[in-house]
């Protein structure tokens, strides 16, 4: 994807050269907060989803929220570069699942687990002009069972209370790689304005052949936003 005023992009070369950043004040207090809540995939199932216009509301947490639209613009691009069958981790408000079929991806594949999310993502595939296919479950649980994909986009909520010890996206680099085809492009919601941390490079290095970063800038979070702040986030590119 060529940069352009929005996006300022830094290609790494030599990722291993990448340093950790610790989590910002508001993140930390974030964590703390919400670190029992729900703690289980049951208890976040047996909570209500709630959509606005502008936000998705499950038990009371943020999921999603209408400022994210230059992030997931960037990332649905990135993930839909090889215009063939994408698969998303998490449907969320379907933003970035718009995106990806704007952007060309010729196959649609989601992984939800939440009843109220699923039933706006059944009649949301209905209108579209692609394939879509809708998996319900956790990630966890499905994605051995699943093929091959040509991109894949992760932005998952942290449930469990053990995705609080470290960012969500981590163990399912893996994942990530194993069901990529040669070529395939894994990029994620990294939640972060700076560097990732530097063993979480280090995984990626380990399983994907070429990485690079960039910047989407202009993010407006609302001063009450409860899971980000900063006005830009990094953007992993990870090709197989």
């Amino acid at each position: 994807m060529k940069s352009s005023g929005t996006f300022r992009e830094t290609v790494v070369k030599c990722i291993r050269a990448a340093v950790s950043t610790p989590p910002n004040t508001w993140y930390r207090q974030w964590r703390r907060r919400n670190k029992g809540l729900p703690g289980t995939h049951a208890g976040y199932l047996e909570q209500p989803a709630e959509f606005s216009g502008r936000e998705l509301i499950v038990g009371g947490m943020e999921i999603m929220q209408e400022w994210e639209r230059p992030l997931m613009r960037a990332l649905a691009q990135e993930a839909a570069q090889n215009q063939g069958h994408v698969l998303e981790v998490g449907f969320g408000m379907g933003i970035s699942a718009s995106y990806l079929i704007q952007s060309g991806c010729s196959q649609y594949s989601v992984i939800e687990p939440h009843g109220d999310v699923l039933k706006m993502a059944r009649e949301w595939a209905d209108k579209q002009s692609v394939p879509v296919q809708i998996i319900e479950g956790f990630w966890q649980d499905v994605i051995d069972g699943l093929g091959l994909f040509d991109g894949i986009l992760f932005d998952t909520y942290q449930v469990l209370s053990e995705d609080y010890q470290d960012k969500v996206y981590v163990p399912f680099i893996p994942k990530a790689a194993a069901h990529l085809r040669p070529g395939g492009v894994f990029t994620f919601f990294s939640g972060t304005s700076g560097k990732l941390p530097a063993d979480h490079v280090a995984l990626l290095e380990a399983n994907f052949a070429d990485c690079r970063f960039y910047e989407v800038t202009g993010l407006t979070p609302p001063k009450d936003c409860q899971y980000y702040r900063d006005s830009t986030m990094l953007v992993p590119v990870c090709k197989k």
